[in-house]
């Protein structure tokens, strides 16, 4: 494939991407056209890292494919997960409107096809469009709540009770196929470890005794969820 015809595949992919009803609905085409063109599609490893705490980023990324993250670097030398970004969302998207070094460390969880927007890009456009604004705004008040929400959870909820919430946490966030009432988790022990302060052992402890009650399969290896109710 030619590099015009290289080119051309990656500004289709990138133009039906970002014109998906459901993802960004009013967008000006002028801000896609500018996301489009001033945009660059990259394929990244799983566990690359992206931005890292210190540091100020010149771009975000809308991961197209795979799983994202954002950690936070504790005094105890631990990083706290607060959950994952799949298709649509925004990598570095608070971080575009301040100069303020990162406090976290951004990578990909997975696999990861992304389109890196510079940050002038990114705040002109939303600057530009008023849909492009109120997604940002929506976005961060959902990220605001959410936030609220595992505080609480973390503070108040006993072991058994962290690890519930992180599972369902993940469950509605991650997209699903089919029943919904039975999904595979992507997310390892040591996820839930970040995502919980809690050991591996007592995580392991948790896991079995929620398979035992059958809200997780107890025929699979992975952590899959048989059951919300």
């Amino acid at each position: 494939m030619s590099s015009s015809q290289s080119d051309e595949s990656r500004r289709s992919l990138v133009e039906a991407f970002l014109s998906h009803p459901s993802r960004f609905p009013g967008w000006s085409a002028t801000t896609r056209r500018r996301l489009v063109e001033e945009g660059r599609l990259v394929h990244v490893a799983r566990q690359t890292v992206l931005a890292t705490a210190g540091e100020v980023p010149e771009a975000c990324y809308m991961i197209m494919e795979g799983v994202a993250a954002a950690t936070t670097p504790t005094h105890q030398g631990a990083d706290f997960l607060p959950g994952f970004l799949y298709p649509g969302a925004f990598l570095g998207l608070a971080a575009m409107f301040t100069d303020q070094a990162l406090i976290q460390n951004w990578y990909a969880q997975s696999t990861l096809k992304a389109l890196r927007i510079p940050r002038r890009t990114f705040v002109e456009c939303c600057l530009a469009d008023p849909k492009m604004a109120l997604f940002v705004l929506d976005t961060l008040v959902g990220w605001g709540r959410a936030g609220a929400i595992r505080t609480a959870h973390l503070i108040h909820a006993d072991a058994r009770g962290r690890v519930v919430f992180a599972l369902l946490s993940i469950f509605e966030q991650q997209p699903m196929t089919g029943d919904r009432h039975r999904g595979h988790l992507h997310l390892s022990q040591n996820d839930l470890c970040r995502m919980t302060g809690l050991t591996r052992q007592s995580i392991s402890t948790h896991l079995r005794a929620l398979r035992e009650l059958g809200v997780l399969d107890p025929e699979s290896t992975r952590i899959v969820v048989k059951s919300v109710d």
